[in-house]
Parts: structure tokens; sequence; C-alpha cells
């Protein structure tokens, strides 16, 4: 287990665990996250 995941519950351990293992979720994770706050920016502006 990665060092993300002492303290806390199984599940939250194994979903940083999956992140952990595989940096471009991360990656794509923030680009999908920053693309929707940008739509959501441009829309109300």
């Amino acid at each position: 287990m990665g060092p993300y995941s002492r303290g806390t519950s199984h599940t939250t351990g194994v979903f940083f665990e999956t992140f952990y293992e595989q940096p471009l979720l991360m990656v794509g994770l923030v680009l999908a996250v920053t693309g929707i706050a940008y739509y959501f920016y441009r829309k109300n502006k």
C-alpha cells in the first residue's frame, strides 16, 4: 500500500492506491476538473 492509505478506511485506501499506481489517472482527473471549471466560468461570465 502507498503512503496515502494510512489511517483511512479500506475503500478510501484502495481509491488512493489506484491513483498512486496510475499517475495518468490523476492527470486525467485534474484536466477534467479544470475543463469543467473553465466551462462553468465561461458560461457564467
